[in-house]
């Protein structure tokens, strides 16, 4: 009776590690967009590194699920926490005026996911 939680534990961490990378790709497009409106190229240009950066988590996160939807999180762990944790970083060290409240608050859900998404392959 343990294999069908186990599965159905590993699946429900798969749509959370995938959630946690959407979240960080969604709002890394909303902040492309906000600095685009506001002429910062040189934050479309940061933004869009964070955008590759979770292109680039969700294709290895791809590339370990199975057929059912079967993450390996212990042999992903590996590949995704450096990435996680240098776009952790890049947000982290994000120099915004307090004028640009939004564009910050969007930039905390960003850290935000990328802290969920450290925690959940820290912790299988």
């Amino acid at each position: 009776m343990n294999e069908p939680r186990s599965v159905s534990t590993a699946m429900d961490l798969a749509h959370e590690v995938r959630t946690a990378i959407n979240h960080i790709l969604g709002y890394a497009t909303i902040l492309i967009d906000a600095s685009e409106e506001q002429g910062m190229p040189e934050l479309v240009a940061f933004f869009e590194e964070i955008y590759a950066g979770g292109i680039d988590l969700l294709g290895r996160t791809q590339a370990h699920a199975s057929s059912d939807d079967f993450i390996d999180l212990r042999a992903l762990q590996a590949e995704l926490s450096p990435l996680a944790e240098h776009i952790l970083s890049e947000i982290e060290d994000l120099a915004l005026p307090a004028s640009h409240r939004e564009m910050l608050q969007d930039a905390e859900v960003v850290a935000n996911a990328c802290r969920r998404l450290l925690s959940l392959v820290q912790s299988a």
